[in-house]
């Protein structure tokens, strides 16, 4: 089950890395009309922050380098039921 989002603000991309708790976060990533979201479990394959916010923004369809003011993330948790 997922969260609630939780605007997760940031005024640098080293401001919004120092933020992201790997393995706990899913990041949702707003530019415009693009969106993109990567689950919790998405760590086990990108643990590195920069590494896992550069190809949320590739599967966006935005450069790994882009940085604009209307960048908007939100965050979330993720409970799994067994």
């Amino acid at each position: 089950m997922l969260s609630a989002l939780v605007p997760l603000p940031a005024a640098s991309e080293a401001e919004l890395l120092a933020a992201l708790r790997p393995r706990v976060d899913g990041l949702v990533l707003v530019e415009g009309r693009r969106r993109a979201t990567f689950l919790p479990a998405v760590w086990r394959e990108l643990p590195e922050p920069r590494q896992f916010l550069a190809h949320l923004k590739h599967k966006a369809g935005l450069p790994a380098d882009h940085w604009s003011p209307s960048l908007q993330f939100f965050r979330y948790t993720v409970e799994e039921f067994r």
